[in-house]
Protein backbone atom coordinates (compact mmCIF):
# COMPACT_ATOMS: atom_id res chain seq x y z
CA UNK A 1 0.00 0.00 0.00
CA UNK A 2 1.56 3.25 -1.10
CA UNK A 3 0.10 6.60 -0.12
CA UNK A 4 1.03 9.99 -1.46
CA UNK A 5 1.85 12.75 1.02
CA UNK A 6 -1.59 14.28 0.48
CA UNK A 7 -3.36 11.00 1.23
CA UNK A 8 -1.18 10.44 4.30
CA UNK A 9 -2.59 13.48 6.09
CA UNK A 10 -5.79 14.41 7.83
CA UNK A 11 -5.82 17.75 5.99
CA UNK A 12 -6.87 19.98 8.86
CA UNK A 13 -6.37 23.54 7.80
CA UNK A 14 -7.64 26.98 8.71
CA UNK A 15 -10.83 26.36 6.74
CA UNK A 16 -11.77 23.35 8.84
CA UNK A 17 -11.63 19.62 8.39
CA UNK A 18 -11.38 17.87 5.05
CA UNK A 19 -14.27 15.36 5.21
CA UNK A 20 -12.19 13.10 3.00
CA UNK A 21 -9.87 12.36 5.92
CA UNK A 22 -12.59 10.27 7.57
CA UNK A 23 -13.15 8.32 4.36
CA UNK A 24 -9.39 7.67 4.00
CA UNK A 25 -9.28 6.27 7.54
CA UNK A 26 -12.43 4.19 6.96
CA UNK A 27 -10.93 2.83 3.71
CA UNK A 28 -7.80 1.76 5.55
CA UNK A 29 -9.82 0.09 8.31
CA UNK A 30 -12.07 -1.73 5.83
CA UNK A 31 -8.92 -2.95 4.06
CA UNK A 32 -7.73 -4.30 7.38
CA UNK A 33 -11.07 -5.88 8.29
CA UNK A 34 -11.67 -7.61 4.97
CA UNK A 35 -8.16 -8.36 3.73
CA UNK A 36 -5.38 -7.85 6.28
CA UNK A 37 -6.91 -9.17 9.52
CA UNK A 38 -5.73 -12.71 8.78
CA UNK A 39 -2.13 -11.41 8.90
CA UNK A 40 -2.53 -10.48 12.58
CA UNK A 41 -4.25 -13.81 13.25
CA UNK A 42 -1.06 -15.54 12.10
CA UNK A 43 1.35 -13.28 14.02
CA UNK A 44 -0.07 -11.21 16.88
CA UNK A 45 2.97 -8.93 16.96
CA UNK A 46 2.47 -7.89 13.33
CA UNK A 47 0.42 -4.75 12.64
CA UNK A 48 -0.52 -4.40 8.96
CA UNK A 49 0.26 -1.11 7.25
CA UNK A 50 -3.45 -0.40 6.71
CA UNK A 51 -4.11 -0.51 10.46
CA UNK A 52 -0.91 1.34 11.34
CA UNK A 53 -1.72 4.21 8.97
CA UNK A 54 -5.32 4.41 10.18
CA UNK A 55 -4.02 4.71 13.74
CA UNK A 56 -1.53 7.40 12.74
CA UNK A 57 -4.14 9.48 10.92
CA UNK A 58 -6.60 9.14 13.78
CA UNK A 59 -4.01 10.21 16.34
CA UNK A 60 -3.39 13.27 14.16
CA UNK A 61 -7.13 14.07 14.24
CA UNK A 62 -7.22 13.72 18.03
CA UNK A 63 -4.77 16.60 18.38
CA UNK A 64 -7.66 18.87 17.37
CA UNK A 65 -10.24 17.57 19.84
CA UNK A 66 -11.45 19.11 23.09
CA UNK A 67 -12.27 17.74 26.54
CA UNK A 68 -15.85 16.97 25.50
CA UNK A 69 -14.57 14.52 22.89
CA UNK A 70 -15.40 16.44 19.73
CA UNK A 71 -13.42 18.95 17.74
CA UNK A 72 -12.23 22.20 19.28
CA UNK A 73 -14.35 25.26 18.52
CA UNK A 74 -11.59 27.01 16.54
CA UNK A 75 -11.33 24.12 14.09
CA UNK A 76 -14.57 25.11 12.34
CA UNK A 77 -16.09 21.66 12.67
CA UNK A 78 -19.74 20.83 13.12
CA UNK A 79 -21.77 17.92 14.47
CA UNK A 80 -21.26 15.97 11.23
CA UNK A 81 -17.50 16.03 11.85
CA UNK A 82 -17.98 14.94 15.47
CA UNK A 83 -20.20 12.05 14.33
CA UNK A 84 -17.59 11.03 11.76
CA UNK A 85 -14.87 11.23 14.40
CA UNK A 86 -17.00 9.02 16.67
CA UNK A 87 -17.42 6.49 13.84
CA UNK A 88 -13.71 6.38 13.02
CA UNK A 89 -12.73 6.04 16.69
CA UNK A 90 -15.24 3.23 17.25
CA UNK A 91 -14.05 1.42 14.13
CA UNK A 92 -10.39 1.81 15.11
CA UNK A 93 -11.13 0.71 18.69
CA UNK A 94 -12.86 -2.42 17.38
CA UNK A 95 -9.95 -3.28 15.09
CA UNK A 96 -7.27 -2.61 17.70
CA UNK A 97 -9.06 -4.51 20.50
CA UNK A 98 -6.84 -7.59 20.14
CA UNK A 99 -3.67 -5.64 19.42
CA UNK A 100 -3.49 -2.76 21.91
CA UNK A 101 -6.21 -2.90 24.55
CA UNK A 102 -5.22 0.39 26.22
CA UNK A 103 -5.42 2.34 22.95
CA UNK A 104 -8.64 0.52 22.06
CA UNK A 105 -10.27 1.55 25.37
CA UNK A 106 -9.15 5.16 24.95
CA UNK A 107 -10.57 5.34 21.41
CA UNK A 108 -13.81 3.71 22.55
CA UNK A 109 -14.28 6.33 25.29
CA UNK A 110 -13.33 9.22 23.03
CA UNK A 111 -15.66 7.95 20.31
CA UNK A 112 -18.56 7.74 22.74
CA UNK A 113 -17.77 11.27 23.95
CA UNK A 114 -17.59 12.64 20.40
CA UNK A 115 -21.00 11.06 19.72
CA UNK A 116 -22.46 12.66 22.86
CA UNK A 117 -21.10 16.06 21.84
CA UNK A 118 -22.58 15.72 18.35
CA UNK A 119 -25.93 14.70 19.85
CA UNK A 120 -26.08 18.10 21.60
CA UNK A 121 -26.58 19.64 18.16
CA UNK A 122 -28.27 16.56 16.65
CA UNK A 123 -28.11 17.08 12.92
CA UNK A 124 -29.00 13.46 12.14
CA UNK A 125 -28.29 12.05 8.73
CA UNK A 126 -25.81 9.56 7.36
CA UNK A 127 -22.91 10.51 9.67
CA UNK A 128 -25.07 10.00 12.76
CA UNK A 129 -26.18 6.66 11.36
CA UNK A 130 -22.58 5.61 10.60
CA UNK A 131 -21.39 6.58 14.09
CA UNK A 132 -24.30 4.81 15.82
CA UNK A 133 -23.69 1.64 13.78
CA UNK A 134 -19.96 1.61 14.54
CA UNK A 135 -20.57 2.24 18.24
CA UNK A 136 -23.21 -0.50 18.34
CA UNK A 137 -20.81 -2.91 16.63
CA UNK A 138 -18.14 -2.01 19.19
CA UNK A 139 -20.19 -1.89 22.38
CA UNK A 140 -23.39 -3.83 21.74
CA UNK A 141 -25.29 -1.07 23.58
CA UNK A 142 -28.98 -1.01 22.70
CA UNK A 143 -29.11 2.79 22.62
CA UNK A 144 -26.77 2.93 19.63
CA UNK A 145 -28.76 0.19 17.89
CA UNK A 146 -32.00 2.11 18.45
CA UNK A 147 -30.50 5.29 16.96
CA UNK A 148 -29.09 3.42 13.96
CA UNK A 149 -32.35 1.66 13.25
CA UNK A 150 -34.38 4.87 13.66
CA UNK A 151 -32.14 6.66 11.15
CA UNK A 152 -32.39 3.74 8.70
CA UNK A 153 -36.17 3.52 9.02
CA UNK A 154 -36.57 7.21 8.11
CA UNK A 155 -34.69 6.57 4.89
CA UNK A 156 -31.82 4.17 4.38
CA UNK A 157 -28.68 6.33 4.43
CA UNK A 158 -26.48 5.70 1.42
CA UNK A 159 -23.10 6.80 0.19
CA UNK A 160 -19.47 5.93 0.54
CA UNK A 161 -17.97 9.33 0.04
CA UNK A 162 -17.15 12.62 1.74
CA UNK A 163 -20.72 13.93 1.49
CA UNK A 164 -22.64 10.78 2.46
CA UNK A 165 -21.40 7.94 4.67
CA UNK A 166 -24.50 5.75 4.98
CA UNK A 167 -23.06 2.65 3.35
CA UNK A 168 -20.22 2.67 5.89
CA UNK A 169 -22.84 2.52 8.63
CA UNK A 170 -24.69 -0.28 6.88
CA UNK A 171 -21.50 -2.33 6.57
CA UNK A 172 -20.86 -1.88 10.31
CA UNK A 173 -24.45 -2.82 11.19
CA UNK A 174 -24.41 -5.89 8.96
CA UNK A 175 -21.07 -7.16 10.28
CA UNK A 176 -21.69 -6.69 13.99
CA UNK A 177 -21.91 -9.62 16.38
CA UNK A 178 -24.92 -8.17 18.20
CA UNK A 179 -28.59 -8.56 17.44
CA UNK A 180 -29.78 -6.90 14.25
CA UNK A 181 -33.19 -6.55 12.66
CA UNK A 182 -33.54 -9.19 9.94
CA UNK A 183 -35.96 -7.22 7.75
CA UNK A 184 -33.83 -4.07 7.98
CA UNK A 185 -30.71 -6.12 7.19
CA UNK A 186 -32.29 -7.32 3.94
CA UNK A 187 -33.10 -3.71 2.98
CA UNK A 188 -29.57 -2.55 3.81
CA UNK A 189 -28.01 -5.30 1.72
CA UNK A 190 -30.29 -4.37 -1.18
CA UNK A 191 -29.36 -0.71 -0.82
CA UNK A 192 -25.62 -1.42 -0.84
CA UNK A 193 -25.91 -3.69 -3.88
CA UNK A 194 -27.98 -1.20 -5.95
Amino acid sequence: LKLSKEENSTSIAEGGIDPGCFIRIADLLLTYEFFDRNLTDQDESFVPLSLELAGKLTKELLEYTDDKGGFKEDINAGPEDDYRLAAVLAKLSFDYSGIDTDASKEWKNRGANAFKKAEESDSGGSSRYWAACELYKLTGEKGYRRIAEEEALKEIPEGFCEAETGDLGSIAYLTCDGRIDRELSDKLIGSILE
